[in-house]
């Protein structure tokens, strides 16, 4: 085995799996080949160190078109002398002369021979001094320990950092003592805890690990965003992630027993022999009780034809009479729907709803929300008046992961009149929470185009609510922006009845690739014309897949300054990224799209999302992705001046025509679609739907009876 000493210089790219690209500055390393150079490429499984950190890695060179140093393991080169000295001087109130001091105590680095006292009395150094590197020093040993023992499993850095914190130098002998108790906490893969309670000796029926199982189970099971699952395939998927973990073993029938009985986070509904989490149980029927409650305690509103008459003079317009009749929605209080796509005119009868509601009643309190940063500014733009997120509006304030603050029925949103856009896009939890905060005798106007792809998270709330068929719908389906030449409203329209027969224009473009590799030369020749385009893909992997898109279209750019490495991408200012989980404290949502701003030479990093501004902490930088190619399930609620869609034909599970229904309406003037061969047609021809199992339109129907 080769050996390189040397002193790290910067991180190059750190991919999905955990292995690390980067820089040594070498000096005495016995070379395969004649150099001039002292910097080397190295890559493994590595953590990211500051620059001039001294290392011994182990391994061996390879050689494709230039020499690489691969690491199969590494130490830290800290233990003594002047490399030490210049450590404990990066330590607050370590100088040059204290540092010489600490450096030579023997065996300094053994933290449970030494007390802050002891080291006072052989140094002479303060004791809140030799505390401040006692600490220090204590948390790298144990950064490093536990780097080296989950770095082989794919554990990035950032993670071993958050575990850390939280559990000091303590944790590793906890993740070897029950790995699923601990990792299950940071988003840590089932086959990873298995391949490291297998390691630690675990038993296979540990019951950590069966609760574990039975997690990844239910994930699997609703990954199609589901608020239930059967519980015999429930069952039968467990068996078969048991049958291929690394313990290859099947589970006993009354181990799955008690597992299920154990889990207090799952709700099994033994009737229809269901299986939910419990939160969607209950989410499913705030939901259902907030609608029973409104339609039970609404009143008539003094609405008349003469008060069209008056929005249409106050406003200077002329509504259609499907437009007209669509103002029976304010007939009375209570849960109503207002649907239909672009060019339908609802963003222009909105508006007139919004007067003639505030001219009607101008001591009421009206509320405009939707799901979004970015939905909620453009209804705000769009209708002239203040709104917001769901979440803001719900006044949602987390205190940790487990407890949170909002609005509910005891303290209620202070509004009469509440408008929600984008409504398909509100998942079953989010919306519970909505319904059980809205005062009883208000009236709740949910705005959205049931055409759109459901909400990516659990349930469908909006095709669940109209399906019921328990409150006023009011359906918009006259086009009336055809006229005005738009040929994405005019084929909208044509993907909604399955007519492959698309207009093309100069604002809208078809173009055709056969191979993977073709698709990058066409995407590149379309990429130089356009500008600022949002590409719009299907697949996450593959040559037309969201990682190699956006690797293509970052390397058109030229940037300066620090790099950032994380998920697989690496980040520069100006890139344009995407948020992927929900962060409450920082203020950013999955789905949300905005740019860096700036990142420091420390390597703090501040983006922005619409008008927001947010310091990003270390730990939240595997919340971002690049974002100039997205999925196009990740689009929803976005608008984009021009969109690029690709469709591969595979997978051909993700082509129909909700899905090209939802990319090209996400267009507010061009669209240019790339197909492989026929995948856009076989998309616009496939009328199925992912077929969500929710218990939402049921539950509606069952309390709405029983009021």
């Amino acid at each position: 085995m080769d050996v390189m000493k040397g002193k790290y210089n910067k991180l190059l790219y750190m991919g999905r799996d955990g292995v690390a690209y980067f820089s040594m500055f070498v000096s005495k390393t016995p070379l395969p080949y004649e150099s001039t150079y002292s910097t080397y490429i190295c890559s493994g499984r590595v953590p990211e160190y500051n620059r001039g950190y001294p290392l011994t890695l182990h391994g061996h060179w390879t050689k494709s078109n230039k020499w690489k140093f691969e690491v199969e393991s590494f130490e830290e080169d800290l233990k003594e002398g002047y490399v030490l000295e210049e450590y404990l001087m990066q330590i607050d109130g370590v100088g040059t002369v204290s540092a010489k001091k600490l450096a030579g105590v023997k065996d300094i680095w053994n933290y449970d021979i030494y007390n802050s006292e002891l080291l006072a009395k052989e140094t002479g150094l303060s004791n809140d001094l030799c505390e401040t590197v006692i600490s220090t020093l204590n948390k790298q040993k144990g950064r490093y320990d536990l780097y080296c023992y989950l770095c082989q499993y794919g554990i990035t850095d950032i993670k071993v950092d958050t575990i850390i914190e939280a559990y000091g130098n303590k944790a590793l002998q906890y993740i070897k003592d029950n790995p699923y108790d601990i990792l299950r906490k940071y988003n840590i893969s089932f086959a990873v805890m298995d391949e490291i309670g297998f390691a630690a000796g675990l038993n296979y029926y540990n019951l950590d690990r069966l609760d574990v199982m039975l997690h990844y189970a239910m994930d699997l099971c609703t990954k199609d965003g589901s608020t239930f699952v059967l519980i015999n395939d429930l069952i039968d998927k467990m068996l078969w992630i048991a049958q291929k973990s690394i313990y290859g073993a099947e589970i006993p029938d009354g181990f799955l027993a008690i597992a299920l009985s154990n889990a207090n986070w799952l709700y099994v509904d033994k009737i229809n022999d269901r299986v939910y989490l419990k939160e969607y149980w209950y989410r499913e029927y705030d939901i259902a009780r907030g609608v029973a409650r409104l339609e039970n305690t609404k009143t008539v509103l003094n609405i008349s034809e003469k008060d069209v008459n008056w929005v249409e003079k106050k406003l200077n317009i002329t509504y259609a009479s499907s437009q007209k009749n669509a103002f029976n929605l304010l007939n009375s209080t209570g849960v109503k729907v207002l649907t239909g796509g672009p060019g339908t005119g609802k963003t222009t009868l909105i508006n007139g709803i919004l007067t003639l509601y505030k001219e009607k009643y101008p001591d009421n309190k009206i509320a405009l929300c939707a799901p979004t940063g970015v939905a909620g500014e453009h209804m705000a733009e769009s209708t002239n008046s203040p709104a917001s997120t769901i979440h803001r509006l719900l006044e949602y304030q987390p205190f940790s992961d487990e407890e949170a603050s909002y609005k509910d029925m005891d303290d209620p949103i202070d509004a009469d009149f509440i408008i929600m856009d984008e409504t398909s896009m509100t998942d079953t939890k989010l919306m519970g929470m909505f319904f059980n905060a809205i005062q009883s005798g208000s009236l709740v106007l949910l705005c959205g185009d049931i055409d759109q792809l459901d909400s990516v998270c659990p349930g469908a709330v909006l095709r669940d609510i109209i399906n019921s068929k328990k409150v006023d719908v009011y359906r918009l389906d006259t086009l009336f922006r055809q006229k005005q030449g738009s040929t994405t409203i005019i084929n909208k329209d044509k993907v909604k009845i399955k007519d492959c027969e698309l207009v093309m224009d100069n604002q809208f473009q078809i173009l055709r690739y056969n191979s993977g590799k073709e698709i990058d030369s066409i995407l590149t020749t379309v990429l130089k014309k356009e500008n600022n385009p949002q590409i719009l893909t299907t697949p996450n992997k593959g040559a037309a897949g969201v990682y190699a898109l956006n690797h293509l279209v970052q390397s058109s750019f030229q940037f300066e300054g620090r790099e950032i490495h994380r998920n697989g991408y690496v980040f520069h200012k100006n890139d344009k990224i995407m948020m992927i989980v929900n962060n409450y404290k920082a203020g950013y949502f999955n789905g949300d799209i905005g740019k860096i701003i700036s990142i420091t030479d420390a390597g703090t990093v501040t983006i922005q999302i619409g008008k927001k501004t947010i310091v990003m902490e270390h730990t939240w930088l595997e919340d971002m992705v690049l974002a100039y190619a997205i999925t196009i399930h990740k689009s929803q609620g976005n608008e984009f001046d021009t969109a690029i869609i690709v469709l591969p034909q595979n997978p051909e599970i993700l082509l129909n025509k909700h899905l090209i229904y939802t990319a090209i309406t996400r267009a507010k003037s061009k669209v240019i679609i790339l197909s492989q061969g026929n995948a856009l047609e076989k998309a616009i021809m496939n009328d199925a739907r992912f077929s969500k199992k929710t218990g939402l339109k049921e539950k509606i129907c069952i309390t709405c009876n029983n009021v």
